[in-house]
């Protein structure tokens, strides 16, 4: 993504808190509008998938938008964003007596890595940054 009045990208560490906050705040808001919902039904304890779900959501959401904000090593961003989220809701997690699923940070880390993967795709170019390396040019010539 490129800034209107300058033409220049974010850096990856600002990238990477822009979808890490992103992500934060979208969980934020689909968790209480889900909640709401939930209260509504006959057993809201059988809707407990749909938190799961949304932060798997959120995640991925992060993720694409810390890849998709810069130029320089966007995939780095992604992963950065996607490991802020996953560290944020381990600590909220932890303060929380809720606790958390044993299975919950290898699929947030398959989010993160699939929302970085695809928001590094640049569009109309279709090339990856993250791999486009003069050092894998060897390997393809003949």
């Amino acid at each position: 993504m490129q800034l209107k009045d300058t033409k220049k990208s974010l850096d990856m560490l600002a990238s990477a808190a822009v979808g890490g906050a992103s992500a934060s705040v979208f969980a934020v808001l689909l968790l209480t509008a889900l909640a709401a919902f939930s209260l509504l039904s006959d057993d809201p304890a059988s809707l407990s998938w749909l938190g799961a779900a949304a932060l798997l959501l959120c995640c991925f959401t992060g993720a694409f938008i810390g890849a998709e904000c810069t130029e320089k090593r966007p995939f780095a961003a992604g992963l950065i964003s996607g490991a802020m989220f996953i560290v944020t809701v381990l600590i909220v997690s932890l303060i929380a007596s809720g606790g958390l699923h044993p299975a919950f940070i290898p699929s947030t880390a398959g989010c993160a890595l699939l929302g970085a993967f695809l928001g590094s795709i640049r569009r109309g170019s279709g090339r990856i940054p993250a791999f486009d390396d003069k050092r894998f040019e060897k390997y393809g010539k003949n």
